[in-house]
């Protein structure tokens, strides 16, 4: 953490890097929406990761343009952006998130685009597409910075309405409604949306319910969040202090547990 000078966090920004300036400790990052480009810096406390499975430093020289990065970032005082964390995605394929809004069978879902990187042709943020999971697709989860227990994202049966999913496209879309992308690898990240507090568990569970609309059709009314000391609160002090009727802003992976959707 960078103290009283950091403004704002900004987690999980995936881009490519347009550049590396070693001798200033900066590199730039390219999106396909907003800013063209930002400029970030890193120093001795930034976690470089993954570089090293292309035999790369896990550090500012592993880095190189036209890399596929996950970063967190903080916005500092001056209007500068400081790296607390920059992850190895790949070297220039293509990324998609999205959310998925539609299960239509074990091998297909259907969800909005979130971001890309680098851009996808005949796709653009907002789209909804229909994901086509090929035999073989694995999958895993996004929990580097909240390792998850006790919980499974491993098959087609562990997909639900709601979640946030990244995926290479193994080719360009075919026509349809929506078009149609076919993937082989599903990696959950993390997810978010608005709700109330519907009831208490315990000090470190509650449940939510008045969720957006997307979660009524299919079937689901509420969702449990569990917390732990790896939760960040903000303008709360913890589950003690929420009252039933409040309304929350939630952000991490979500499950179905024992076909119960789960929040961690």
């Amino acid at each position: 953490m960078q103290g009283s000078n950091a403004f704002d966090d900004m987690n999980d920004m995936i881009g490519r890097v347009g550049s590396v300036n070693a001798s200033n400790n900066q590199f730039t990052l390219q999106f396909v929406l907003g800013p063209p480009s930002m400029t970030i810096g890193v120093d001795n406390n930034t976690t470089f990761e993954d570089f090293d499975t292309i035999g790369n430093p896990n550090t500012l020289a592993g880095m190189a343009a036209g890399q596929i990065v996950e970063v967190n970032m903080q916005l500092m005082g001056g209007g500068t952006l400081h790296a607390t964390k920059v992850r190895f995605e790949n070297n220039n394929a293509q990324e998609l998130d999205g959310m998925i809004v539609a299960i239509n069978s074990s091998t297909q879902f259907d969800m909005i685009v979130t971001n890309m990187a680098p851009a996808v042709q005949g796709v653009n943020i907002g789209d909804l597409m229909r994901m086509n999971l090929q035999a073989g697709t694995s999958f895993d989860i996004d929990d580097h910075d909240m390792p998850v227990t006790g919980m499974s994202f491993a098959g087609a049966s562990d997909l639900m309405v709601g979640q946030v999913v990244q995926m290479e496209p193994l080719s360009a879309p075919s026509a349809g409604t929506p078009p149609q992308i076919n993937v082989n690898h599903v990696r959950l990240m993390k997810a978010w949306f608005t709700a109330n507090v519907a009831s208490k568990i315990d000090a470190s569970t509650f449940t939510v319910n008045n969720l957006p609309g997307m979660f009524a059709p299919a079937g689901i009314n509420a969702v449990k969040i569990v917390t732990s000391s790896g939760t960040e609160f903000e303008n709360i002090s913890g589950v003690a202090a929420l009252n039933v009727g409040d309304t929350v802003s939630l952000r991490g992976p979500m499950f179905m547990a024992s076909g119960n959707p789960t929040m961690i």
